[in-house]
């Protein structure tokens, strides 16, 4: 048989046997359905007219939308004449369908009709929505019969369940805050939303407002209402509750159909009416002393009984500038202090009583003021600059003389004064009064004024011609040296130290310039005759121990002793940078006079006896050893009549033999410095110093003639003697600001000349003055008023500005003028000094602008943003110079820091001043921190090494009504670094401005002002309340920055300002991670709200009001033809305060950036907050994982706001970023994952199609029959 015949044979006996397996039907049971929601149906598969059924494979599915396979145990059940297997994953949960498979073991099988298998369909869905219950066969359509013949199906009746539909719909109501105010307009909102993709059937919505007393107080009815699929219906109704309690807010929804309405048919909401009110704090914070032309604070504390927001209107003086606005509305928590702070600058000084400074706050018809509770005075930082010139009158007739004053817009404190001193006498009281006066306090300064206090008393003391004032003139004297006494002594300010030394401002190590003074100052206090000697009493110590409270002598002999400055000689430099600087030769004769005057004390015991033998025996050696043999004077160059008189003075008190110097050679050098010191004074009187001894010429040589004077006069030439009243009559002449001669030292050395060798005739004399022509006063001087001090009046001061001439126009604004005065002597004898003085402060920036670059106001540094004026200032006061000579620079740079930086308000902190100084030899600089803004301890200030430096708090100078930290270094050299460290404490936020003022008081003329500043914040609270969404506490776990506790509540203090991150907790809750703001002195009240799900919009954060009036969502659909789209909707009420609205969502709705919009408008990114979620997927044959994203939208509502949140997602298929429809391009990139050429596809798993959350080969063959046509969808 050839090929074809055997192939004919095998066509007819398939025939033969097809023909031979009847057809057999299958039914699905009920044929047709109608089922609830939550309704389970069972459906059963049947076979009718088979023959010997040996087995089936068969698929039924369904749409997943109406009703998906129920999830309890035997969902799908074979017919108990089968046994088989069930597939619940060959379709996949969301694509509905089910895979069956089962055998009869007999061997004749099945015949006529039997059930096959059943399933279970629970119904989700309650639209309407129907769907088919279909059979598919496998194997080609065919049964299988027990011979293992295919038995064709002849006919297939599917079923039909149809879900039963109803109104699904959710209600809410919605208010501004749980309290409202009496009496004032509130609005409630009444939200009902369709939950379903179908119109509603016409409903009746009724919204109700119940009086306390339960009596219906506003009621609102709308029926036929018919809502369009997911839409939201919102009613706003404004109401004022008229009387006190509890209102309750209803809305309940009816269907006018037979079609029922289920979900949440009726909310309620309570309000509690009370009655408003609006309180103030009692005290009115804020700067008292602001600076002019800068920023300062003042702050209200503001209690409303309710939250929302308030009117505030803050009305200033008109010169006071508002930053922002002054009407403006703030938002308040209620029953709390609120933090109201205005920042304001002052555009003119003076001062601006309380009254002037009012807030009004107002809201809900309810309205209160507030005055300020302190007076406002503006300052602005100033320099004092005078002017000085001084005549000698020594016969009747007229004499002339002038001086200078300065003219710009706002000089203050403008006083001329005329001073008539009486010889000797009147310029001796005039010096008195600057000593006594001066500010300062280092250990030079202190015994000058203490020097020259006993001078002048003792001189008077026993005298009958005694000025008129001399108690006064005593008082002060004994009151200098009494305070001088506790600041010399151990422990004092300035006290001596253990060693036996003392230092400059009382800080550092021991030299031999400040023991000199302290030591010679405090021996002079414990002499026999003077009757200030008391101080002492008790207070003397001896032997190695210097007691607190105590001097002891010997120890400073032995400190002279053990610290010569140089060894082979046994002499001591001036070591400190002071004023002035004597040199070896200098100091060393004034170590002699101190030695003198401890020796008076009394005895000295061992070894100290020896000490001061010695030191007298090296000192007297050296003295003999260097005088010039031929002339006779000690020293070189123009330090020779310093030297000359101290040496001199020194031999003569305590000039000591030794081995090798007798007492004839001591007298024979004695006798040729006398005779030098005679022949060798200048024309005038004076005799001159070397530069080294101190920055004033005139200080200079008044000191070096006074001690002229005093040395000769102590060898025994009398005081009459020509020579020395040469000096005399020089030293009454000479007159500078004040009544100094130079610097203090100079001052206290000239009056100690004037009072041991003054004239024995007194002068008198009575005088007339006129300045520019205007008769001014008539003064007299005698005996009992040596010293006359006339102040102009201010009509007479407003006469002199007016006229006088022209010495220099410095702009159109400012000019420094020149005033001619006349003296008239008119009767008297002897020498009358008249001087003139004129002072005037003006602010800095006033006189800085117009006279800058002009030589004396020279401007430096970098420019300050807050008002552009220039940070670095130098100056000279010395108004008769403006223009004519620059001062010397002090510094190349200052900075100023903090720790902590910023600085915290009433809290200390270190303030740290760093000096980087460019020129060699600043002698004593000195800063002036004006305490203005914070408070200072008056504890220690520190340099960078943490060694003590010494200070003084004073009256200030650059802020006349207040007090200054003045900061004492002993000497700056060039390009080093000098740090000085003090506590500050301010006492406001915001910026804490430093005017610094640096002078160096070897050159009290040079200052130069630095403007510097710092930032001050200020500390506030946090209370946080944690509840659910129903308004019940939660205990959780509260994080707030680091900080945490668990609890339904807590308060957290003393929070620096800014803002903080918090996090709330708790197990089986969904975690709220959020930010709140501290603003200072202030208390942030906030309310958690801890869902049980994130999955519907929530509010998870609350400022003390705030709630959802409705939410509503439109849920999408996956296709390969277009993006899934997912809309979220949610109507929020408030009054103002912040809240935060939170969603999760799948991650995969993240491969397109949600659109957000809020009443309409879209929002700006920045305007919510994203926290993705993950998304894995390493291995294509291992189910990806994935967690949700959340998003959080921040708002502060004032009524009712409307929030949207779309997301655009991708398409089902999709494994592309991009917007394209799905197709073979994706199946490549799947394949290409497959095989593991590329990474998992970054579209969140939109590529699984076949719902096994796999991401594989599988899905690209999917996807290649979509594309090929051969399936219509992927979903």
């Amino acid at each position: 048989m050839n090929v074809k015949n055997i192939l004919m044979v095998g066509f007819l006996l398939t025939a033969l046997l097809v023909s031979a397996a009847s057809a057999a039907d299958l039914v699905v049971t009920p044929q047709s359905s109608t089922s609830a929601l939550g309704e389970v149906t069972e459906v059963t598969l049947r076979v009718e007219n088979v023959a010997h059924l040996g087995g089936f494979d068969i698929d039924l599915h369904w749409d997943p939308s109406v009703v998906t396979l129920d999830t309890e145990p035997d969902n799908v059940t074979i017919g108990s004449l089968f046994c088989g297997h069930v597939n619940n994953s060959a379709w996949g949960s969301d694509r509905g369908g089910v895979r069956v498979a089962a055998l009869n073991a007999s061997l004749d099988g099945v015949s006529g009709a039997a059930e096959l298998f059943t399933v279970r369909l629970k119904t989700v869905d309650d639209t309407g929505k129907s769907t088919p219950v279909a059979v598919v066969v496998n194997n080609y359509g065919f049964l299988n019969s027990t011979s293992g013949d295919d038995i064709p199906v002849n006919t297939i009746t599917n079923a039909t369940i149809t879900a039963q539909r109803v109104n699904r719909i959710v209600s809410y109501v919605g208010v501004t805050a749980e309290s409202v105010p009496l009496d004032a307009e509130t609005v409630s909102v009444f939200t009902v939303a369709n939950q379903r993709n179908v119109l509603t059937s016409k409903l009746t919505i009724n919204s109700t407002i119940y009086a306390p007393n339960g009596s219906v107080f506003n009621t609102e009815e709308r029926s036929g209402v018919i809502l369009k699929p997911y839409e939201q219906n919102v009613q706003q109704i404004a109401w004022t509750p008229t009387q006190t309690g509890t209102y309750v807010l209803n809305v309940t929804v009816t269907s006018d159909t037979d079609l029922p309405v289920v979900g949440t048919t009726t909310a309620e909401r309570s309000v509690a009416a009370r009655n408003f009110s609006l309180e103030f704090h009692p005290y009115v914070y804020g700067y008292s002393r602001p600076q002019v032309d800068t920023w300062f604070w003042m702050v209200w504390y503001v209690k409303p009984s309710e939250s929302g927001k308030v009117k505030l209107n803050l009305s200033v003086p008109e010169s006071i500038e508002v930053w922002g606005e002054a009407e403006s509305e703030l938002w308040m928590t209620g029953d709390a202090l609120n933090y109201v702070a205005f920042r304001l600058r002052a555009t003119e000084i003076g001062t601006f009583t309380r009254d002037q400074f009012n807030l009004t706050a107002s809201a809900h018809g309810k309205t209160a003021s507030k005055t300020s509770t302190h007076d406002v005075s503006v300052w602005v930082p100033s320099m004092e600059v005078s002017s000085v010139d001084s005549v000698k009158v020594d016969t009747t007739g007229d004499f002339e003389m002038s001086y200078n004053t300065l003219h710009t817009n706002n000089t203050c404190d403008n006083q001329t004064t005329i001073i008539v001193q009486s010889g000797a006498r009147g310029r001796t009281l005039a010096g008195l009064g600057y000593l006594v006066g001066y500010p300062y306090g280092c250990v030079e300064q202190t015994t000058s004024r203490m020097l020259a206090s006993m001078n002048v008393k003792n001189y008077y003391l026993d005298r009958s011609d005694r000025p008129a004032n001399f108690q006064i003139i005593r008082n002060d004297a004994n009151t200098s040296v009494s305070n001088g006494v506790v600041k010399l002594v151990r422990g004092g300010q300035v006290g001596q130290h253990e060693d036996g030394g003392w230092s400059l401002w009382g800080c550092g190590e021991s030299e031999s310039s400040s023991s000199s003074y302290a030591a010679y100052t405090l021996a002079r206090v414990n002499e026999s005759g003077e009757d200030l000697n008391h101080l002492l009493n008790g207070k003397v110590s001896s032997d190695a121990t210097v007691d607190d409270g105590t001097v002891n002598f010997e120890k400073a002999v032995e400190w002279f002793h053990e610290n010569p400055d140089d060894d082979s000689s046994g002499t001591w430099t001036w070591s400190a940078g002071v004023c002035h600087a004597w040199t070896p030769t200098s100091n060393t004769g004034f170590v002699m006079l101190i030695h003198d005057m401890i020796r008076d004390q009394g005895t000295v015991a061992e070894p100290y006896a020896t000490y001061m033998t010695e030191n007298m025996q090296n000192a007297t050696r050296y003295f003999v050893g260097i005088q010039n043999s031929d002339e006779g004077y000690f020293g070189n160059g123009r330090d020779r009549a310093m030297a000359t008189a101290l040496g001199l003075w020194g031999l003569e008190v305590y000039g000591t033999p030794s081995d090798d110097v007798t007492q004839d050679q001591i007298n024979d050098s004695k006798a040729k410095a006398t005779e030098w010191l005679i022949k060798n004074h200048d024309a005038d009187g004076c005799w001159g110093a070397d530069p080294v001894y101190g920055y004033s010429s005139k200080g200079r040589r008044s000191e070096s003639t006074a001690y002229a004077i005093l040395a000769l006069n102590a060898t025994g030439i009398p005081a009459e003697n020509e020579t020395i009243q040469g000096g005399v009559n020089w030293l009454v002449e000479q007159y500078e600001s004040g009544g100094k001669w130079g610097y203090t030292w100079a001052t206290q050395a000239a009056i100690d000349a004037l009072i041991h060798c003054q004239p024995i005739e007194v002068s008198d004399g009575t005088l007339s003055i006129s300045i520019d022509g205007e008769d001014i006063c008539t003064l007299e001087v005698n005996e009992t008023n040596p010293k006359v001090e006339y102040p102009l009046t201010a009509d007479q001061m407003a006469t002199v500005m007016a006229n006088g001439k022209s010495k220099r126009e410095i702009t159109q604004y400012s000019k420094v003028k020149q005033h001619a005065v006349t003296v008239t002597r008119n009767n008297g004898n002897g020498m009358i000094l008249v001087s003139i003085e004129n002072t005037q402060r003006a602010p800095v920036n006033e006189i800085d602008d117009p006279i800058e670059d002009t030589g004396t106001i020279l401007s430096t540094g970098g420019i300050i943003p807050d008002n552009g004026s220039p940070d670095v200032v130098q100056f000279s006061e010395d108004m008769d110079i403006l223009g004519d000579a620059a001062p010397g620079d002090l510094f190349d740079t200052v900075t100023l820091t903090s720790d902590p930086s910023p600085l915290v308000a009433n809290e200390s902190g270190k303030v740290a001043i760093q000096v980087v100084s460019g020129v060699q030899g600043v002698f004593s600089p000195m800063i002036e921190v004006p305490i203005e803004g914070f408070t200072f301890a008056n504890g220690t200030i520190s340099d960078e090494n943490g060694n003590d430096v010494a200070y003084q708090v004073l009256h200030g100078s650059v802020n006349t009504d207040s007090t200054s930290i003045f900061i004492q270094a002993n000497e700056w050299t060039s390009d080093e670094t000098y740090t000085y460290v003090f506590d500050a404490k301010p006492t406001h936020v915001g910026t804490l401005n430093f005017n610094l003022r640096f002078k160096a008081l070897n050159d009290e003329d040079n200052v130069t002002l630095v403007e510097k500043s710092l930032d001050v914040i200020g500390r506030g609270d946090v209370a946080v309340k944690v509840t659910d969404e129903n308004d019940s506490p939660v205990v959780a776990t509260i994080v707030l920055d680091g900080s945490s506790q668990t609890a339904s509540s807590h308060t957290f203090e003393g929070l620096l300002v800014g803002n903080y991150s918090l996090s709330v907790s708790k197990e089986n809750y969904i975690t709220v991670n959020t930010t709140v703001s501290v603003e200072a002195n202030d208390e942030t009240n906030v309310t958690v709200m801890m869902p049980t799900d994130l999955t519907t919009p929530r509010l998870i954060f609350s400022q003390g009001s705030g709630m959802l009036a409705g939410v509503s969502k439109v849920p999408g659909t996956l296709s390969a033809a277009f993006a899934e789209n997912v809309t979220y909707n949610a109507t929020v009420v408030g009054n103002g305060g912040r809240i935060v609205l939170a969603l999760e969502f799948p991650q995969r709705f993240l491969l397109n950036n949600p659109v957000v919009r809020l009443n309409g408008v879209v929002l700006d990114p920045s305007q919510y907050e994203i926290r993705s979620g993950t998304f894995s997927n390493p291995d294509p044959y291992e189910p990806f994982s994935t967690t949700n994203a959340t998003i959080i939208i921040y708002d502060a509502p004032d009524g009712v706001s409307e929030i949207s949140i779309e997301f655009i997602g991708g398409r089902a298929g999709q494994a592309l970023v991009g917007d394209h429809e799905t197709g073979i391009l994706d199946a490549l990139r799947l394949a290409q994952f497959d095989v593991g050429l590329k990474g998992a596809p970054e579209t969140f798993g939109y590529g699984d199609v076949s719902g096994d959350l796999m991401v594989n080969i599988l899905d690209a063959l999917r996807i290649a029959q979509y594309d090929a046509g051969l399936i219509p969808d992927l979903a």
